[in-house]
């Protein structure tokens, strides 16, 4: 299977880790409720270069990532009226993904961070590709299971800062797919004298009340906790279905390394989405 036009679909990066195929498996049920299709991408490295470097180190390379793709599509679950498509490149994976992500509806990673002798994918993929796509980018966190536990809210964090219109509109349309309620995280640290905590309040449950009359029919909470924003958005995500933060504004010169989306990246117990401050998946 080769992949033609890429537009409009969920895109899934793998490799040979467990995570991966969390990853594809969401990416499915994902698709599913968007009535799109899946791409399966893998990037993988050339060779250490060195004096006698020929064409079957290259060849290896390309056979093995070909047969990443392959194990992973294997052991998914394809409902019959989706079409799964493949895509393996010598490239990086932060490259692939940024370019796959420009027509995605959304991209899906593992939280699983690679290291140099996986010859696949190489670094920490998903911060790199969660600061910069633009679609949203959902990263499974290790051990996750599609397999549902109740009905669980859609959790969205809002720090009164970060534009809140695209995490929103994004946590409400997966919310109405879902059929689950909305809460709406605000956490402020007790250390913090400056915060006016009335006034935050409000922009809050201004900005609720919009997104609230237009979904008329989804149970909203807005959950106002003393802490650490990391520290509460790991907490929320043990009962949450998903976690959705926004991402910081990119002209503020190290607001990615700085931001609470970087920080619980690979922490959270449920998929978290990290939204661009324009997202493409409204639908």
């Amino acid at each position: 299977m080769t992949a033609v036009n890429a537009r409009g679909m969920v895109a899934v990066g793998v490799d040979g880790s467990p995570e991966a195929v969390d990853a594809a498996r969401y990416a499915v049920e994902a698709a599913r409720a968007r009535h799109l299709d899946v791409l399966v991408v893998c990037a993988y490295q050339m060779p250490m270069i060195t004096d006698d470097l020929t064409s079957e180190p290259i060849a290896a390379s390309r056979t093995a990532a070909d047969q990443v793709v392959s194990d992973v599509v294997s052991q998914l679950t394809v409902p019959t009226t989706m079409k799964v498509s493949t895509l393996v490149q010598l490239t990086s994976p932060v490259t692939l993904l940024h370019r796959l992500a420009e027509t995605a509806a959304l991209v899906v990673i593992g939280s699983h961070h690679f290291d140099l002798t996986d010859q696949l994918l190489i670094g920490p993929v998903a911060s790199a590709v969660a600061a910069h796509a633009d679609c949203p980018v959902v990263v499974i966190p290790r051990a996750w299971s599609l397999t549902p536990v109740g009905v669980r809210p859609i959790v969205v964090a809002l720090d009164g800062q970060t534009a809140a219109t695209a995490a929103l509109d994004f946590a409400f349309a997966e919310a109405e797919r879902r059929t689950c309620g909305v809460t709406a995280l605000h956490a402020v640290p007790l250390r913090d004298p400056l915060v006016n905590n009335q006034g935050r309040h409000a922009d809050i449950g201004e900005i609720l009340a919009g997104h609230q009359e237009d979904h008329p029919d989804i149970a909203v909470r807005a959950l106002f906790i003393s802490s650490e924003p990391k520290d509460a958005i790991i907490d929320q995500s043990f009962s949450a279905a998903m976690m959705v933060v926004g991402r910081p504004h990119r002209h503020r010169l190290g607001s990615w390394t700085r931001s609470v989306a970087k920080a619980v990246l690979s922490q959270t117990h449920c998929p978290l989405v990290v939204v661009p401050r324009i997202a493409t998946d409204q639908s």
